[in-house]
């Protein structure tokens, strides 16, 4: 129990522990457990001693006690892009969960640079960050993240992608199914001439498990699948409408009555060049992208369907299963696969 306060240092000034503990008259000990184990602490004397660090503005040196420790309680959180409306709204949610397993989290954007992605991972072990939750760049070399991360013994869980040799360690929509349920939505509204504008890996030119499903629901359904009705995006999230306009002119004489688009950024980019088309959405042509967050500065763009991600889902599992690598070293035995929803 604190016996007598001794004078405090001026607001603004650097305080150690030791210091503390003589202004406290406790010793080094208890000035411990008050930053690590309060529960130990009598409330008087943690009530005082907290009173005192609060009047000498004292901050514990987090990279210091995270070498004592062994444990920093920070989660990297690496995406491509901050003002991207999904991933926005994905940190916000990760943060929101991690935080209330008593981690904080440090944030990185790699702008789809996989040097600056590297370089990224380093910085998450230099700050002895616990694990990290990571979307790479999309590419091939999305690997070498992985096995950088895995020789720095940093604990990581993926978003969105699968990367060969570590498939269980993902968190992603049902692509295969969601690009099905998509199409099934379009045909039941009466589309029968489908097109798909996307984007899936730099260095690849398939367009991935969503328009695999986009075409399968085709077949199923005994509707073309022309090499004409598809089209790939030059980026992830700033293309669409020059990729409709190459898809119209390719199209000219049957053009579609339908386009599923790979996110919905894309979509409201297409949107706006079947608006200077003047085809009408949705009365002429049904318009859907996957993802379910709309651009508020097109206000129209209301009138696109949306598949929508379980954003607050698939961060949840993200986050679990980061936390129960990190605390009980229970590895994922396989990739989580969220349902998205109509």
């Amino acid at each position: 129990m604190v016996k007598k306060i001794a004078a405090v240092k001026p607001a603004g000034a650097v305080t150690t522990q030791r210091e503390l503990a003589r202004m406290a008259n406790v010793s080094m000990t208890t000035i411990y457990n008050v930053l690590h184990q309060p529960e130990l602490v009598n409330p008087a004397t943690l009530k005082a001693i907290r009173r005192i660090m609060d009047e000498c503005d004292y901050s514990p040196d987090a990279l210091a006690q995270a070498m004592v420790r062994g444990k920093s309680n920070i989660v990297g959180v690496m995406v491509p892009r901050f003002d991207i409306p999904y991933f926005a709204n994905m940190v916000c949610r990760i943060e929101r969960c991690i935080s209330k397993r008593n981690y904080k989290c440090l944030m990185i954007q790699h702008d789809d640079d996989p040097d600056k992605a590297k370089e990224a991972i380093r910085v998450f072990r230099q700050y002895r960050a616990d694990g990290i939750i990571l979307r790479g760049c999309s590419r091939g070399s999305d690997g070498e993240l992985a096995e950088l991360a895995e020789r720095y013994r940093l604990p990581f869980v993926l978003l969105d992608e699968i990367i060969t040799g570590y498939e269980r360690f993902t968190i992603l929509p049902a692509d295969f199914d969601d690009g099905w349920k998509a199409a099934e939505k379009l045909i039941g509204m009466g589309c029968r001439r489908i097109g798909y504008i996307g984007w899936y890996r730099a260095d690849s030119d398939g367009l991935g498990p969503r328009f695999e499903g986009v075409a399968a629901a085709l077949r199923e359904h005994d509707l073309e699948s022309s090499a004409d009705l598809y089209c790939k995006t030059a980026s992830e999230y700033n293309a669409g409408c020059a990729e409709l306009k190459q898809l119209w002119r390719r199209n000219g004489s049957a053009p579609p009555d339908g386009i599923i688009c790979s996110n919905t950024s894309t979509a409201v980019n297409v949107y706006c060049g079947l608006k200077e088309l003047g085809i009408r959405v949705p009365e002429e042509l049904k318009l859907l992208g996957f993802g379910g967050l709309q651009n508020q500065a097109v206000p129209e763009s209301q009138n696109i369907l949306t598949v929508r991600h379980d954003i607050d889902r698939i961060a949840g599992c993200a986050c679990d299963t980061l936390v129960d690598i990190i605390e009980h070293g229970r590895l994922p035995q396989r990739a989580v696969m969220v349902p998205s929803m109509m």
